[in-house]
């Protein structure tokens, strides 16, 4: 009870004002954090809770930790006041490690509000962020590996290695770090080995496989997609479907993150293709959000200067250019080069790269490219250039080169139009599974539904003499099967020459009677295509019906069959 005093100056009374004041001390409600977390998450490892709030370390991720329980949950009990909204995360002890959703995309915060009475939270952790460990190669893809990872605690590190669980090959980097990578050698060809890295900080992996290039004779899958940025869900879409491809070996085409300066960036990045990277083999191009960064150049580890490279694949070899660095000069000499090698060797030839020198998306062509790179990709036989930059799906022929526009990797959409050289075009989620079984490539471009929206085949046919027995001549021209056939427009016939000579093309009717000649030339060594556009030496068009064109160079003669259609 208290009593208050009032005086007024012209009648003194007094008033007596009483009133009770209640002072109610708020009782404090006690939360209790169940966790259940991913099965690989090792007993020695430590659970902590962040949030917004004191109580869960206002964000500093290894201050609240969590104990373990008999069962393999984690648990802890924190008082909040009722009412009160808090924000939080579970991480392994520093934001690397945050928790992630199923598929190792990012999640928002957890919300939960503090009711006035004591509580039970039941959570789960689906997967931790992770950063690597990811495979590349500098050597013999068949008899080596590079295997990177990151901790997030200095260390050293090391690998073990073997055709089973129980390894037996250890390999160590007594560099102090957080970012590891270690080369493994004198591997055996076409050979799964398992591994698992670990670092003197303490932290390991779980057991993982890799496999080493195959024989050349062999059948092979890859992958190849690009523009992986901005979206977590969209990139997580596709990564899960190439999971499902489960290819030998990746290409990504460039702008893999919103940034390549911002470290979190490639955090979010490497957790959601966690489990892409473990085990297959993985190539980048650098695209112009990369911001050509050293952080980029810290992670990723490719021949050369890192810029542009090759590497061969079974029968195949697969070159990266940057188009974020000058594509004259050193490497236009440096492509060249590389092109005159692999076509002497090389049944396939694919090209990767960020700007696309053929598009009829948001950017469009990319002129300078096309100028300084195309004349060389038709002249040496490349079979298919792949390209990001605008985020949709383009096919399109050129001289008997495909360039296929793949930037549906997670990166916001952008309408496409068509163009002269269009095949197909759509704007969707996507990424590219090309098979290769010696001459025969099939192509599929796949949604992350597994709806296959664009499909082609190439067949490459080797020409064979009427007297090819003489070693001289065996394998130096090839022809190959032209495409499109059936065509109603125009057909491509590409060949190749490993020796000069004086070459002739015709074209024959069904009678045996010369309608054509496309080509009568002497040609040095080179990959070749020409057009025929289903007119006869006049410039008339053929009547519709069943062709063959036909090519010649000293004893060497073969035939195919193309089918015309008005």
């Amino acid at each position: 009870m208290v009593s208050y005093w009032f005086l007024y100056p012209r009648n003194y009374f007094l008033i007596v004002a009483s009133c009770l004041l209640l002072f109610t001390q708020v009782e404090a409600t006690s939360v209790r954090f169940f966790v259940t977390v991913p099965e690989e998450t090792s007993p020695t490892d430590t659970v902590y809770i962040m949030g917004n709030l004191p109580e869960l370390g206002s964000w500093a991720p290894a201050a609240v930790p969590l104990n373990r329980n008999p069962d393999g949950r984690w648990q802890i009990d924190l008082n909040f006041s009722p009412e009160t909204t808090l924000y939080y995360y579970y991480t392994k002890g520093c934001w690397l490690y945050v928790e992630k959703g199923p598929v190792g995309e990012a999640v928002g915060f957890r919300l939960y509000t503090v009711p006035d009475n004591d509580a039970i939270v039941n959570d789960t952790v689906f997967k931790w962020g992770q950063f690597g460990p990811y495979l590349s190669w500098v050597g013999d893809p068949q008899t080596t590996m590079i295997i990177s990872w990151r901790t997030d605690k200095s260390g050293d590190a090391m690998i073990e290695y073997g055709s089973d669980t129980t390894y037996g090959f250890v390999e160590v980097d007594s560099t102090v770090g957080t970012l590891h990578s270690i080369e493994l050698t004198e591997l055996n060809p076409s050979t799964t080995y398992h591994y698992r890295v670990s670092s003197s900080s303490g932290e390991a992996s779980v057991d993982n496989t890799f496999s080493t290039a195959i024989y050349r004779c062999q059948p092979f899958t890859f992958v190849a997609y690009g523009d992986t940025r901005t979206n977590d869900g969209d990139r997580a879409a596709v990564v899960a479907r190439i999971i499902d491809i489960n290819p030998d070996i990746a290409f990504n085409t460039g702008d893999l993150v919103e940034d390549g300066r911002i470290d979190s960036k490639w955090i979010t990045w490497f957790s959601t293709n966690q489990d892409i990277l473990d085990h297959i083999p993985y190539f980048v191009a650098i695209g112009n959000h990369e911001e050509n960064a050293q952080l980029y150049y810290d992670l990723w580890h490719f021949l050369g200067n890192e810029q542009w490279y090759s590497i061969d694949y079974g029968n195949a070899h697969f070159i990266c250019l940057s188009t974020e660095t000058e594509v004259y000069g050193n490497q236009r000499e440096w492509l060249e080069s590389d092109l005159i090698t692999a076509s002497e060797s090389a049944d396939w030839i694919f090209v990767f790269f960020h700007r696309p020198p053929y598009s009829s998306g948001n950017h469009g062509s990319d002129l300078y490219v096309r100028g300084a790179w195309c004349s060389l990709f038709e002249t040496y036989g490349v079979d298919i250039v792949f390209n990001g930059h605008d985020h949709n799906y383009e096919r399109g022929l050129v001289n008997g080169v495909y360039y296929i526009v793949t930037g549906g990797g997670g990166a916001p959409l952008r309408q496409v139009g068509s163009s002269s050289w269009t095949i197909y075009s759509e704007t969707t989620l996507h990424c590219c599974k090309i098979s290769i079984d010696s001459l025969t490539l099939n192509f599929e471009a796949i949604k992350p539904d597994e709806t296959v929206f664009d499909s082609f085949t190439i067949e490459k046919t080797v020409g064979i003499s009427e007297n090819m027995d003489t070693q001289e001549n065996k394998g130096s021209f090839n022809i190959w099967q032209c495409y499109p056939n059936p065509f109603n427009l125009t057909t491509n016939i590409r060949y190749q020459l490993r020796k000069s000579g004086h070459i002739t093309i015709e074209i024959y009717d069904i009678l045996g009677q010369r309608v054509r000649t496309l080509v009568d030339l002497d040609k040095p060594l080179g990959h070749y295509s020409v057009v025929w556009d289903g007119k006869n030496d006049r410039g008339q068009f053929v009547n519709s019906g069943i062709y063959f064109y036909e090519m010649e160079i000293g004893d060497f003669r073969e035939r195919q069959k193309v089918v015309f259609l008005k």
